[in-house]
């Protein structure tokens, strides 16, 4: 008999008092390993500890209600490996097996915690098309803008929507940052000034994923209520719905030409739809669990999709019925995106791992690794060389994707702790590219480093001298006055003020 894993289920235990705890992975061990064709068996087992954990987990009178799913999802064939040129029209599907073998020609080492950049879970990092800048967003409903070289904030969004800010990007031009929310709202804002511009309503559920054209014109909105929206950015004003998918959208991205929208649901398909042709759709059914992350190549020659299961799918737009399958991650995979060359695709799971992978082969050519917290979302640098994750833990990880570096830390003070403590530095690498380093105190410095003496502004708290002594809101205990000392930095020194 055929040892098939384990059905598994992943649950994240929320406090009453809005925080949330790392998602867990659970198996039901007493199950056969035939379980995949006794579905009736796995439904109710299934929903015998969905009902444990819904009674276990029930929230409170007045909590925020929960989405509910809006249809069935289309599992396609029994072993879900079916695609269609039209919906629902099956052909022959025979993909390639690559199992991760968890070796990589070079192994990165990072470590942030509990060097924070934003309070809670962050949803969604995004860089500009230059590089330079970074946008993040996080369920502390904060839109976060950051300079990528210095590693500093620039400029922070307080209170940007009303519930969890799910996904953000730039637009091309890098001037306007558009938002998704859990408050069923589209909004675009300045990147400058940090002020709102527009205020897109007509999603009646979560809106989950965004992202905006080539050209600047057109945001992409896709949502818990099963549709995506296409929005005239400048203007503020819906264009167009487009409907096919049978559960939530989880994941909208635009082709480099801006003629193409793929999208990803919980119905376990892909749809590619022609944004200059009325929206027609092109249905892919190879997963046999929800998508989560879906990428094109800078070429629009690959399309790249991740699910649940850990599966990672890549096949070519021309002939989508063919697809390289990779076991990338144990758990779900939370991002994809490709490498500007499109010979290879970075990934982020549950499963604490950032993985680059060969494109054409499947193989696993790097593997990040080190104090790695449940990674959210994943950016590429248009030079391929910078790699920036998201991590459930608040901490954003700036990755040097050749590989011979560590990874740096990008800080909110205001988002830090008293006892928190963390180390900035100038690093030279071998190929003369200078980067600024942020690390907790127990990280090991590489020989060379230098120190940073344009460090931020109150990291280091000189003693103070005056008659009353001020204390950080929110803990009482006495702080410093102003001022960094540039001798002290490359050691361990306080990162509030």
């Amino acid at each position: 008999m055929t040892d098939l894993k384990r059905p598994r289920f992943i649950l994240e235990k929320r406090l009453e008092d809005g925080r949330s705890e790392e998602p867990r992975v659970y198996e039901l061990k007493d199950l056969s390993a035939n379980w995949r064709s006794g579905r009736r068996g796995f439904l109710v087992a299934g929903s015998l500890f969905a009902a444990a954990a819904a009674y276990s987990c029930k929230e409170k009178p007045g909590g925020r209600k929960k989405p509910q799913p809006i249809g069935k999802g289309g599992p396609g064939s029994e072993d879900g490996s079916t695609s269609s040129a039209k919906p629902g029209e099956p052909v022959s599907l025979t993909p390639t097996e690559v199992k991760d073998e968890e070796k990589a020609e070079i192994e990165n080492t990072g470590k942030c915690s509990p060097i924070l950049a934003h309070v809670d879970t962050i949803t969604c990092v995004a860089l500009s098309r230059d590089g330079s800048k970074l946008v993040t967003s996080s369920k502390d409903k904060v839109i976060k803008i950051w300079d990528v070289a210095k590693g500093k904030l620039i400029k922070k969004i307080e209170k940007a929507h009303s519930d969890i800010v799910a996904s953000v990007c730039f637009t091309p031009d890098a001037s306007t940052i558009v938002s998704g929310g859990f408050d069923n709202l589209v909004k675009t804002w300045s990147a400058k000034t940090g002020k709102e511009l527009k205020t897109m309503e007509g999603h009646v559920n979560y809106v989950r994923s965004v992202a905006v054209n080539p050209g600047g014109r057109i945001a992409a909105s896709g949502s818990f209520d099963g549709t995506i929206k296409l929005w005239d950015v400048k203007a503020g004003a819906l264009i167009q719905t487009l409907e096919g998918h049978a559960g939530h959208v989880n994941t909208v991205t635009f082709s480099a030409d801006g003629k193409t929208l793929a999208s990803g649901s919980d119905d376990m398909t892909v749809k590619l739809w022609g944004i200059e042709k009325g929206g027609h759709s092109l249905d892919i059914k190879v997963h046999r669990e929800p998508v989560t992350s879906v990428a094109l190549s800078a070429d629009d020659q690959l399309l790249a999709s991740a699910d649940r299961e850990g599966i990672v799918k890549i096949r070519k737009i021309a002939t989508p019925q063919k697809a390289k399958t990779i076991e990338a991650h144990k758990g779900w995979v939370t991002a994809i995106a490709f490498l500007p060359d499109g010979k290879s695709i970075v990934s982020g799971g549950n499963d604490k791992a950032v993985k680059i992978w060969d494109a054409s082969s499947g193989a696993l050519l790097k593997k990040f690794h080190g104090d790695i917290n449940t990674v959210k979302s994943i950016a590429v640098s248009p030079d391929g060389k910078t790699i920036v994750s998201g991590m459930w833990d608040g901490t954003i990880m700036v990755w040097d994707e050749s590989g011979e570096e560590m990874a740096s830390c990008l800080i909110d003070l205001q988002a830090n702790r008293p006892e928190n403590k963390a180390r900035q530095f100038k690093y030279a690498t071998k190929g003369g590219k200078t980067i600024n380093y942020t690390v907790p105190c127990d990280v090991e410095l590489p020989a060379g480093v230098k120190c940073t003496c344009d460090c931020i502004p109150g990291t280091y708290i000189e003693p103070f001298t005056g008659t009353d002594t001020p204390t950080f809101p929110g803990f009482g205990g006495p702080i410093g006055g102003i001022g960094c000392s540039c001798d002290t930095i490359c050691t361990c020194i306080p990162v509030y003020f």
